[in-house]
């Protein structure tokens, strides 16, 4: 088994590392051995995009402040506005999924075309939505990922369901 921890060569990536996480059970993603997994590369940025699309992001300018309003204090602007995204058309979806981890949002991704995003909603519930991408990166990786939403929109705003992800990397599942 190739030790992965000791064959990064941080001179030939650009992207950096950072630890895995696991958006169903809420923890760490870990290998054989208990330690936190790290994840490197492509592999780093569409676990970051993954979460990226996870996080909310209502209300995504707020026309009374002329600013962003998302879930993070000090990047208001990140995540996703799922009001664009669940209940609407599918060119509405795929616009708010190309402003939340395009390359206007993420200098890491070259390309996201709305023909490299594929929506596969459930019959009859246009709450519930999975999301199957692929993003060019900076350096012409293709990376493939797919995150599925679940929700539904109340009248105090939308109230998130269990949530699951999944990356792909060079056809082979991360």
């Amino acid at each position: 088994m190739r030790d992965v921890y000791n064959s990064y060569d941080e001179a030939s990536d650009s992207y950096g590392e950072a630890m895995g996480f696991d958006h169903v059970s809420g923890d760490f993603r870990r290998d054989a051995r208990n330690r936190v997994r790290v994840l490197r590369g492509p592999q780093m940025v569409a676990e970051q995009l993954v979460r990226t699309l996870l996080t909310p992001c209502e209300d995504r300018y707020d026309e009374d402040f002329h600013r962003a309003s998302g879930t993070d204090p000090f990047r208001p602007e990140y995540g996703l506005d799922r009001s664009k995204l669940l209940g609407t058309s599918e060119a509405l979806a795929k616009e708010a999924i190309i402003e939340a981890i395009g390359p206007d949002a993420d200098s890491r991704v070259a390309r996201l075309a709305p023909g490299d995003i594929e929506l596969d909603r459930t019959a009859g519930n246009r709450d519930d939505v999975e999301v199957h991408i692929t993003v060019y990166l900076a350096d012409g990786t293709p990376v493939e990922f797919a995150t599925q939403l679940r929700g539904r929109m109340t009248r105090d705003g939308f109230q998130s369901g269990r949530e699951r992800s999944t990356e792909r990397l060079g056809g082979a599942q991360l």
